[in-house]
Parts: structure tokens; C-alpha cells; sequence
């Protein structure tokens, strides 16, 4: 993922209010980490599920807890 595209998730999430925030882990490893509202979590990844499309170098690591 190219910086370009951590900036287009960063500003996405933040056109929508209160469902997430993006955070660069690792910039040049280009690692995001969404940090959502646990109300949120079915948007949240409805969202990732379908910015998949637009951002092929997208992976989702579940959550600790959460089986894939």
C-alpha cells in the first residue's frame, strides 16, 4: 500500500463521522490499524470488505479474539 493510498483511507474514514479513525503503524512498511467505536464494528468492515475493490493491497488481521 502506497502512501497515497493510507491517505485516501484516512480521508474516507474521516467523511464518516464517528465510524473510525486510520493510524499509520509502520510507514514504511505501509501498516494501518482502523481504530473504530465496538457500536461501529459491522460498518467498519462492511467498509473495508468493500473498499477492497479500490485498494487491492488491503488486508484485514482480525482482532485479538475475533476468529477469521
Amino acid at each position: 500500500m502506497d502512501r497515497r493510498e493510507i491517505a485516501y483511507l484516512a480521508t474516507l474514514f474521516e467523511t464518516y463521522e464517528d465510524l473510525g479513525v486510520v493510524r499509520t503503524v509502520d510507514p514504511v512498511a505501509a501498516i494501518i490499524e482502523v481504530l473504530y467505536a465496538p457500536d461501529f464494528y459491522e460498518e467498519t468492515i462492511a467498509l473495508m470488505e468493500a473498499l477492497r475493490a479500490e485498494v487491492p493491497s488491503l488486508e484485514r488481521e482480525p482482532p485479538p479474539g475475533e476468529t477469521a
